[in-house]
């Protein structure tokens, strides 16, 4: 599934939530944010900071669930 380009919330494991609170993130296991793009390492998010936006790693390990819209279904075929 393509979860890159849109907003979602992840669930992050106690050790997730440590590394975001070190970044001066939000403590909390559940995060809102942008996935700019997805690889084999996990979820590269970006980021609001004071000097701008920031991309971080949020790796696989640490990705307890995923949570986001479906969004809408695509038609195929004559719409009557």
């Amino acid at each position: 599934m393509k979860i890159g380009e849109r907003d979602i919330a992840v669930l992050l494991s106690e050790e997730g939530q440590h590394v975001l609170k070190a970044l001066n993130l939000p403590d909390s296991a559940m995060q809102w944010l942008y996935v700019q793009d997805t690889d084999d390492m996990g979820i590269w998010a970006r980021m609001p900071r004071e000097d701008g936006n920031h991309f971080v790693l949020i790796r696989w390990d640490f990705v307890l669930s995923l949570d986001f819209p479906a969004g809408e279904t695509k038609t195929i075929g004559i719409k009557g």
